[in-house]
């Protein structure tokens, strides 16, 4: 996991990231107050994740490189994928 998330429309950057394997745990831990759905392009995705404690945003990431954020062509795959990891029926949406 790495930084601290800035969002600026399209371009995040210092983003916290974690793999799939990783996130979950991390979660499990700190609890989840918040799932969010973010558009970071005409028709691309971001799933994130607020901690509540430590308060931060984690960003799930690619497993190939995992300093990157995963990015989802459709916003289905993007909630599918939260409520796949945390059995989360309430997100977030943020479009830019």
């Amino acid at each position: 996991m790495t930084g601290e998330p800035e969002e600026h429309g399209a371009v995040m950057a210092n983003m916290r990231c974690a793999r799939e394997e990783e996130l979950i745990p991390t979660v499990d831990a700190g609890g989840l107050e918040e799932m969010r759905i973010t558009r970071v392009g005409e028709s691309t995705y971001v799933l994130s994740v607020k901690l509540k404690s430590p308060r931060h945003r984690i960003y799930l990431s690619t497993r190939r490189n995992p300093a990157a954020p995963r990015h989802f062509k459709h916003i289905e795959a993007a909630a599918a994928a939260g409520r796949r990891m945390f059995n989360a029926r309430y997100f977030t949406l943020v479009l830019h």
